[in-house]
């Protein structure tokens, strides 16, 4: 017998591209599509704006890109402007490419949330995928980052990060950075309730 997993009495339940109302980048270029997917090149740091509502009190978001070198971070922003206070805590684990190492991660009052390092190699790239809880909502928000790069077909690192920004704020978005210059495109999607 067939299971009919979708909720009849909710049938568009599940997860909605988000459409930012403007993108701004740091240094480089950037387009948006039709269903609101981000593409960017040689940027230092993408803004999305007005992708965060109170429509949806949770969001998935995925990226995958490459820099020139070094780790990536993240910003709330509100109205246009990054929220740079010194709010985040993260907890985590690195997973490199060495035989059994672990290595914690333990950051307190931080200007942002990290994301972990990304791949210098474009068709190897770097997977990050996010889950940001009640950036809308007026109290702290949420967010756990899985994220894993490659160098090589046999060699690469994870991330499995989690971080509170503990600050009563409501985001409509976020800047990802990266000083290194990024290339790749990011997708936004809230979680029907």
């Amino acid at each position: 017998m067939a299971i009919n997993r979708l909720n009849p009495d909710y049938p568009d339940a599940g997860l909605v591209q988000m459409m930012p109302t403007s993108v701004a980048v740091g240094s480089g270029s950037s387009t948006v599509n039709g269903n609101g997917q981000v593409s960017f090149s040689g940027s230092s740091s993408v803004s999305l704006n007005g992708v965060f509502s109170s429509t949806y009190a949770h969001y998935f978001v995925i990226i995958d890109y490459s820099a020139n070198g070094g780790g990536s971070t993240l910003r709330l922003r509100a109205s246009s402007t990054d929220n740079s206070n010194a709010n985040f805590i993260i907890r985590g684990w690195s997973v490199p490419d060495t035989a059994g190492g672990q290595y914690p991660i333990q950051l307190n009052s931080q200007t942002s949330m990290t994301l972990g390092t990304v791949s210098t190699i474009a068709n190897f790239g770097t997977r990050t995928t996010m889950h940001i809880m009640s950036p809308q909502e007026n109290k702290a928000t949420g967010i756990y980052v899985d994220s894993a790069y490659s160098t090589s077909n046999s060699s690469g690192e994870g991330y499995f990060y989690r971080g509170t920004h503990r600050e009563n704020y409501q985001a409509d978005g976020f800047t990802l950075i990266n000083p290194a210059n990024m290339t790749g495109a990011l997708s936004v999607y809230g979680y029907r309730n």
